[in-house]
């Protein structure tokens, strides 16, 4: 017969590792960008996430795994390794949310920021070209293999970071605070050719329709400019997706460096 007692402190022991598993890996699967903003249902990327977990749940060592006192501890453990994930998947959001507002950047100088759509992945209503350019990153993602790296560093975590002993600190707003900067500048430096050709076509339509053509509409000058900023955004699409995919194993390596062991 079975020892119940045994039994009994080898189910909590593993049951405890398969949740804190879990609550990592679910950290990043539930909120990614890239399941988001198609709108994956929340039960395949939950099941995703248990899928996962019963792979690499029995590859953590017990003895590596914080154990937990009582209700208070395990709760806090759980937060601390859910955390892990939602600053992961977080971060890499910047990265789209920069793509995003390089759309509305563009479209103010295009006018053309009254054409709004429901963004799927927040529910807010957010410009045509917003909307385009989060489809077209998620893409250039995907294509890339960015979910796959992405994947890839928070399993390779549990190397390092073992299951219950991951520890919060002010290390972790830094991080991120690095990745919104990251994804400010690139949404400038995606935005700026195509600013650029929208303020010179404006210069040149009000310069022409005061010296050659003082007939010119301003619906013609509208029209001009939008089509000028879109040209240039076309052309810039190439940029953005290299962009985009160089800063993809920089930001991993910046928001997973930040973890550090519980001593």
């Amino acid at each position: 017969m079975p020892d119940p007692v045994g039994l009994s402190v080898w189910l909590a022991s593993h049951g405890t590792i398969a949740l804190l598993v879990f609550a990592r890996i679910a950290g990043l699967l539930l909120i990614a960008p890239w399941l988001t903003v198609v709108a994956v249902p929340l039960s395949v990327r939950t099941t995703l996430a248990v899928a996962v977990t019963l792979i690499i749940a029995p590859t953590q060592p017990g003895a590596a795994v914080g154990q937990a006192d009582g209700l208070a501890e395990l709760g806090f453990a759980l937060s601390a390794e859910a955390l892990v994930g939602i600053v992961l998947a977080f971060g890499m959001g910047l990265l789209f949310a920069g793509v995003q507002l390089t759309g509305q950047l563009v479209s103010q100088v295009a006018g053309l920021s009254w054409t709004e759509l429901v963004d799927p992945a927040t529910g807010a209503e957010i410009p045509l070209l917003s909307q385009f350019l989060w489809l077209f990153a998620t893409v250039v993602f995907m294509l890339l293999g960015g979910h796959r790296e992405v994947i890839d560093g928070l399993l390779d975590s549990f190397a390092t970071l073992a299951p219950g002993q991951v520890v919060v600190g002010p290390q972790i707003l830094d991080s991120v605070t690095d990745m919104l900067a990251q994804g400010f500048e690139l949404a400038l430096c995606a935005a700026a050719p195509a600013i650029a050709a929208g303020l010179m076509t404006t210069a040149i339509v009000a310069i022409a329709s005061r010296v050659a053509w003082p007939m010119v509409s301003s619906a013609v000058g509208v029209s001009l400019n939008a089509a000028a900023v879109i040209g240039i955004l076309s052309l810039s699409l190439g940029g953005i997706a290299m962009a985009l995919g160089d800063q993809v194993d920089p930001a991993i390596e910046l928001l997973m460096e930040a973890w550090t062991l519980r001593q």
